[in-house]
């Protein structure tokens, strides 16, 4: 965080304001970070745990964009990074926590030390902690730092629909996002009307995010069938990046949104809609099991 420091407090005080965007190299994360950068009054710190960061928007480099390279699950930097930030010539406008880590499974166990391999445990430890325990850990920190300041701020964390629509081989990142939103609703009714929290929901975006890894041991041929199966939907039903980005950006400048969680993309609010009706869980559950299973058949 040494040289990030010099960067963040070099930032031209021209810019009325700042925007913190965590996971901005890919997805949802860049686009928002993209969507900021069209303002002409909005310096953008990017934080990513890629090297690549580093080259993302070369052209905004060293006027309204600050690339940080940090692990969110690196407690120590994410509390430096927002003291920095705070010490930065302009005030802290919003907070937009897009990063994630999203890893897929044929099987699941409620103990990290059930899963067969060391490669499979690693992979669903770092999933458990980036999309919960990290995640819960930088949005506090970012509340903390607009807390300081008179006139507050917005903080998004974005989690997932999928608990809408129960996704049997996404469990580890179903049950870990809705960790996040349950802590985001608690600390939501702790806050001061000038600091607003928001909880976005978003359904299938169209990224390049989701590119099939497995967590080690899966089945190789169901992860193909489920593979097919998401990018059908997502092409058929997902809403492209920029829309959900533009979105986000008004979410964060229109201080007269003040909901607590905020479904975005079709599927999305279909689903918000949906999971209200009794049993709709378990029989989408049941649905998804036989459109994999059917996939998998009709694939060999």
């Amino acid at each position: 965080m040494g040289a990030n420091s010099e960067l963040i407090s070099h930032i031209d005080p021209s810019y009325r304001n700042l925007v913190v965007i965590s996971g901005a190299r890919r997805g949802i994360g860049r686009a928002v970070a993209d969507r900021f950068l069209q303002s002409y009054n909005t310096a953008v710190i990017g934080v990513d745990n890629h090297p690549d960061i580093v080259e993302q928007f070369p052209e905004r480099q060293g006027r309204n964009f600050w690339p940080v390279q940090l692990d969110i699950c690196d407690t120590d930097g994410v509390k430096e990074l927002f003291s920095e930030v705070v010490a930065a010539p302009q005030p802290l406008d919003a907070v937009v926590h897009a990063a994630g880590h999203i890893v897929a499974g044929t099987d699941y166990h409620r103990h990290i030390r059930d899963y067969p391999t060391e490669t499979a445990r690693q992979q669903v430890r770092r999933l458990r902690e980036v999309n919960g325990q990290a995640a819960i850990h930088f949005v506090s920190q970012a509340v903390g730092a607009l807390s300081v300041q008179e006139k507050g701020g917005c903080v998004i964390g974005i989690s997932s629909s999928k608990a809408d629509f129960p996704d049997p081989y996404r469990k580890e990142y179903m049950l870990a996002k809705a960790r996040f939103s349950e802590a985001m609703a608690i600390q939501h009714t702790k806050l001061p009307p000038s600091i607003r929290l928001i909880d976005v929901q978003p359904g299938n975006t169209q990224t390049d995010i989701d590119g099939g890894e497995w967590i080690d041991g899966s089945d190789p041929d169901t992860a193909r069938a489920v593979q097919a199966v998401n990018e059908w939907w997502r092409t058929h039903f997902g809403t492209p990046v920029e829309t959900i980005a533009e979105a986000i950006y008004d979410i964060a400048q229109d201080p007269r949104e003040r909901r607590a969680v905020i479904p975005l993309g079709r599927d999305a609010l279909l689903g918000s809609y949906m999971s209200h009706l009794p049993g709709w869980h378990s029989v989408f559950n049941t649905a998804a099991h036989g459109v994999y299973t059917a996939a998998r058949l009709t694939s060999r």
